[in-house]
């Protein structure tokens, strides 16, 4: 011992030498420390082969659960296919159930044989050595209308199984964003905005505006009331027989030239017309096509003069319309004053989809 740790301590540099008392002080303090050392890495050591013992536990633990459960859903499976019917005492003429064969027992639940030549009574909601139970595997309760039946026994709210949901978006009453539209209590729903697809492929927002349903009942959207309760009826657009939408989007202008006589072509609904300011002599009349492919034969237009900076063009003249056709109408322009005038007319239209049948 004396020849260690004179060993250890020739490897320092010399110091002052030292009485034999503070020798012996300062021996016991470097094996005190020593040991001191060994102690604490034993302690580390052993609480570092603790944790590894844990991780090996757990692991071990996490296995055998997921073998069970694997074990548990093999037996299901075999036992689903080897579904005998309800248990008997006499099956295969005695012999007995065979490994894996499965019986619904008198108490209503299933059991999976663990043996070959099985004579043996399962003993209720208990795993022997002969039969392990299970709770279901008649293949009957797995039908669509069985499964249905169980789901809507959980289904809603926090359910887990988001059938309270369409395309993750829930029912509302009221306008919320991303939401279902649903009946209240009373049969109605609330909106916001009201978006309708035309044939032309353009989709109009009708906030604000009017739309003509199938009672023929006018119904302003968001002018001076903040809810619209629709009853019956259904919403009429340009591919069906009765009424329009209106607004921003559906109407035009178009300006005639060079002569008053020139067709004019603007395919919307509504709009203002701007005629030629060519001469229409006094007493006079001018016909010209109106080419529109939102007319039909069935359908009637209306027309209008507008306002001129000086007056009303209805002073001095009358518009009306001559004939209706697919695709086009004949208007025609009267002079009814006095003298000849070289105006260009202005006139609102409005086709006013019609049927006759």
């Amino acid at each position: 011992m004396i020849r260690k740790i004179i060993q250890l301590i020739s490897n320092y540099p010399l110091v002052s030498a030292r009485t034999e008392e503070q020798f012996y002080e300062d021996m016991e303090a470097f094996v005190v420390h020593g040991a001191n050392t060994t102690v604490n890495e034993k302690n580390q050591l052993r609480i570092e082969i603790n944790n590894t013992v844990d991780d090996i536990n757990a692991a071990v633990e996490d296995i055998t659960t997921k073998t069970a459960t694997a074990a548990q859903a093999s037996i299901v499976a075999q036992s689903a296919a080897n579904y005998k019917g309800d248990w008997s005492s006499n099956y295969n003429n005695g012999q007995g159930y065979s490994l894996a064969h499965s019986v619904t027992f008198t108490d209503g639940f299933n059991y999976v044989s663990k043996i070959n030549n099985n004579t043996t009574s399962p003993v209720s909601k208990t795993n022997t050595a002969q039969w392990n139970w299970i709770e279901s595997i008649n293949p009957d309760d797995y039908t669509s209308a069985k499964l249905l039946t169980k789901i809507k026994e959980v289904d809603g709210t926090g359910s887990g199984l988001d059938a309270d949901l369409f395309h993750d978006m829930p029912p509302s009453t009221v306008p919320l964003n991303n939401s279902i539209v649903q009946r209240d209590g009373g049969g109605s729903s609330g909106f916001t905005t009201v978006f309708l697809k035309q044939g032309k492929g353009i989709s109009q927002d009708i906030t604000n505006k009017e739309i003509l349903w199938a009672d023929q009942s006018i119904i302003s959207i968001g002018w001076d009331f903040d809810e619209v309760r629709i009853k019956g009826g259904r919403i009429l657009t340009t591919t069906t027989p009765i009424g329009h939408v209106s607004g921003s989007g559906v109407g035009g202008t178009a300006i005639q030239s060079p002569d008053k006589a020139s067709p004019i072509t603007l395919n919307k609904l509504t709009g203002r017309i701007t005629l030629s300011n060519s001469l229409l002599a006094s007493k006079s009349v001018v016909s010209f096509k109106f080419f529109n492919n939102m007319v039909s034969k069935h359908d009637i237009p209306l027309l209008a003069l507008n306002d001129t900076d000086g007056g009303w063009f209805g002073s001095n003249y009358n518009i009306y319309i001559v004939n209706v056709s697919d695709g086009f109408f004949w208007c025609t322009l009267e002079n009814k004053s006095t003298v000849s005038l070289s105006e260009a007319v202005s006139f609102n239209f409005e086709i006013i989809k019609g049927a006759n049948s």
